[in-house]
C-alpha cells in the first residue's frame, strides 16, 4: 500500500483517503497517471530531471487522447463523467509543470506559494489553476486547463531548445 501524506489528502484528489493501493507492475506510465493522481510524486521518484523527458511527452499525448473525449462529454452534458478525467488531467498538468522545473510535487495544501517559485510556468497560472480547483466539472475549467496545456506544451519546447543549445 501507498501511504498518502497529508499534504496530498485534497478533496478532489483524495477525500480522506490515507492509503492506495499501488499500480499492477505492468500498468502502463498513461494508465498510472490515470488511475493514481502524483504516484510519482508520491513514491517519491529519484532524478525527475532524467526522467522529464521521458515522461513530459506522455502527458501531453495523454491530454491529447483525452481532451477528444472530454469535448464529446462537454457535448453530451455529461457531467458525471467529465469530474474524474478532469480531475486526472489536472493533477497531470501540475506534476508537468512541476517537473519542468525538476522538482516533485511535496503536496497541495501550500500549491499556489509552491508554483509562484517556479521559472517556467503559464502567465497567470496560480489564478487559473485555482479557477479549475474550485469547479472542475464546468465548461470554463475544461478552457482553462486546455489553454494552460498549450502554453505548458509551449514552454517545454522552448525549454528543450535552449537546453539543446547549452
Amino acid at each position: 500500500m501507498i501511504h498518502i501524506p497529508p499534504a496530498f489528502q485534497q478533496t478532489l484528489f483524495y477525500p480522506n483517503q490515507q492509503l492506495i493501493a499501488p499500480p499492477s507492475t505492468k500498468a502502463s506510465f498513461k494508465e498510472i497517471c490515470k488511475s493514481i493522481p502524483f504516484y510519482y510524486d508520491l513514491i517519491n521518484v529519484e532524478d525527475i530531471q532524467a526522467k522529464k523527458h521521458e515522461f513530459i511527452p506522455l502527458i501531453f499525448q495523454c491530454w491529447e487522447e483525452e481532451e477528444l473525449i472530454l469535448v464529446n462529454y462537454y457535448r453530451e452534458r455529461n457531467l458525471i463523467k467529465v469530474k474524474p478525467i478532469m480531475t486526472t488531467m489536472l493533477a497531470a498538468f501540475i506534476d508537468t509543470l512541476f517537473w519542468l522545473n525538476n522538482k516533485l510535487v511535496e503536496g497541495l495544501k501550500h500549491l499556489p506559494s509552491c508554483i509562484k517559485e517556479l521559472v517556467y510556468k503559464p502567465i497567470n497560472c496560480i489564478e487559473r489553476l485555482e479557477y479549475i480547483l474550485s469547479a472542475p466539472s464546468q465548461y470554463h475549467a475544461f478552457i482553462q486547463l486546455k489553454a494552460l496545456f498549450l502554453e505548458i506544451k509551449k514552454i517545454y519546447a522552448k525549454y528543450k531548445l535552449l537546453e539543446h543549445k547549452e
